[in-house]
């Protein structure tokens, strides 16, 4: 009922996507997550939640179903190209045949899954079997951070050692999975992800001038394995200014505010759901 509520508040918001995510795959009943993809579906948006991430999943799966657990979301209906299935460390090659079938795409979620030691995903085998994988953070906390400046940098070191191949996943590359792929995985690559005439003008200005930025041979490896968030300069969000010579545009006493006053807010639903149940 709150999905609902909440999808009807943010529907059609020009700079607000509101998805449903149920936590997991071993989290949620089978009518739970047939209800969530409903949902989805209804109001034409995605649904996200974790899969195949965690060890005691894959042994629950195959002791109760037979099945890996992107297997049993397909056996239920909810393996679909509206999925953004977080992590997919353990997936398979039949996984990612089916996911890769029905049009799946995954949040690559690297810097959350190594500081719980939790695997790498194999995430050169999913592009090659045709996934879109887009780079994620998971929540603030299981990882500690949203920056996306800190999920390029690990990813790469990750994927090389992995696969103990130094050649492996050029900084551009990287620098797509973080921007164009992650639109792409969110169905919004046709308005934000990249700089071009018709999208939204999102964009980032990262300064050179700062220490860590020295030498500079080629700006993508710069981005990747020099750049941090310290280094942006100045933010525009659908060609507003947000963020200028490192100072934000908002009060942000006026945002702590409204945040904690959302979350109170929140807390109240919540308080009388619990006594309706």
């Amino acid at each position: 009922a709150y999905s609902e509520q909440f999808m009807s508040k943010w529907s059609n918001h020009p700079l607000v996507t509101p998805i449903i995510a149920p936590h997991a795959t071993n989290t949620n009943d089978t009518k739970a997550l047939q209800d969530a993809h409903e949902i989805a579906v209804r109001y034409d948006t995605l649904i996200s939640m974790h899969v195949a991430e965690m060890d005691y999943e894959m042994t629950e799966f195959r002791e109760k179903y037979d099945m890996t657990p992107v297997e049993y979301l397909d056996s239920i209906g909810v393996l679909s190209d509206r999925l953004v299935a977080a992590h997919c460390i353990h997936v398979n090659e039949n996984d990612m045949l089916l996911m890769a079938n029905r049009g799946v795409k995954v949040a690559h979620c690297i810097g959350s899954n190594m500081k719980a030691g939790k695997g790498i995903a194999p995430v050169k085998e999913m592009i090659e079997h045709g996934l879109t994988v887009g780079l994620g953070t998971d929540g603030p906390s299981s990882g500690n951070t949203l920056d996306l400046f800190t999920q390029m940098k690990t990813a790469v070191y990750a994927q090389k050692t992995h696969y103990k191949d130094r050649s492996l996943f050029k900084a551009e590359e990287i620098v797509k999975l973080a921007t164009i792929s992650g639109a792409r995985a969110l169905k919004m690559d046709d308005k934000i992800g990249s700089l071009e005439v018709g999208k939204q003008a999102d964009i980032v200005l990262i300064e050179t001038e700062s220490l860590n930025m020295f030498p500079i041979y080629d700006p993508y490896s710069a981005i990747v394995y020099s750049a941090n968030s310290s280094n942006v300069h100045s933010v525009w969000i659908n060609g507003v200014s947000v963020l200028k010579e490192k100072q934000s545009i908002f009060n942000q006493t006026e945002i702590k505010t409204s945040l904690q006053n959302e979350m109170q807010n929140f807390a109240k639903r919540a308080i009388e759901r619990s006594k309706d149940l």
